[in-house]
């Protein structure tokens, strides 16, 4: 999550290049803006807030909401969902980041098989879209295709007030590729 008063505001669905756009975007903001990063799983802040709880937990009220353009990266819910529960499984038992957070901790309890990982999954979203969950379609986001984010890129930095395009900070992909190999692929 990464908001930008009276401007711009990032909703981070999980596993959809949002810690890549919140760092890349933070970086080029910090000096000459005003800007709110929710980084942690912390009670007040975190990483994936939907766009209620920032409204609620930021106290912006119905004026400022007008003006602010909401962005969410839009994913492959099944891409999503396979990718969290090898993040999950890498886990092991350090879920101390977690604490703040009871979602999470119903999907620890169930990451031993990505049957009962995914169930949880369609639980917690109780019907919606990730997208539709995180951030309803009442709120007028911007959903940018996950596979379109560096065609959409430029016009996203504009919307969010940077200066210039920097270039979006990737992930270490070989990190990923490790972790990867670590768990076998689920089947559907």
């Amino acid at each position: 999550m990464l908001y930008v008063p009276n401007k711009f505001l990032f909703i981070h669905i999980p596993r959809s290049a949002g810690n890549a756009v919140t760092r890349t975007l933070a970086e080029e903001l910090v000096s000459h803006r005003d800007i709110v990063v929710g980084t942690s799983h912390g009670a007040i802040l975190w990483r994936h807030m939907p766009v209620w709880a920032v409204y609620k937990n930021l106290q912006i009220g119905a004026a400022e909401r007008q003006r602010i353009q909401i962005v969410v990266i839009k994913r492959d819910e099944d891409e999503v969902i396979r990718s969290d529960w090898r993040l999950f499984k890498a886990i092991e038992g350090d879920i101390k980041q977690f604490e703040h957070h009871p979602f999470y901790h119903k999907l620890i309890a169930a990451r031993e098989s990505y049957g009962a990982f995914r169930q949880t999954w369609d639980v917690l979203l109780d019907g919606k879209s990730m997208v539709d969950w995180w951030c309803p379609p009442q709120y007028w986001p911007w959903v940018i295709p996950y596979e379109q984010l560096d065609d959409h890129w430029p016009d996203l930095c504009k919307a969010a007030g940077c200066e210039s395009v920097p270039t979006l900070l990737r992930t270490d992909f070989q990190l990923v590729e490790v972790k990867r190999q670590r768990f076998q692929e689920p089947t559907t």
